[in-house]
């Protein structure tokens, strides 16, 4: 696990903005995106990783 200066777990959110990531689902996952993101987010929501449920909430009203 790569780690920031302060120690923090990098995150994807980390790298990429919410543009980018319904570019990115849109061509990975084509008609099946909004589906796809909603379901990551909600996993990330379980998983405790709050900042990835938030970009993945707004990423999924593509």
């Amino acid at each position: 696990m790569t780690l920031t200066d302060n120690g923090a777990a990098l995150r994807l959110s980390d790298f990429v903005g919410p543009d980018d990531a319904v570019k990115a689902a849109l061509e990975l996952y084509g008609p099946e995106a909004q589906t796809a993101v909603a379901y990551c987010a909600l996993e990330a929501h379980y998983d405790g990783r709050s900042a990835d449920f938030r970009s993945g909430r707004q990423s999924s009203e593509i």
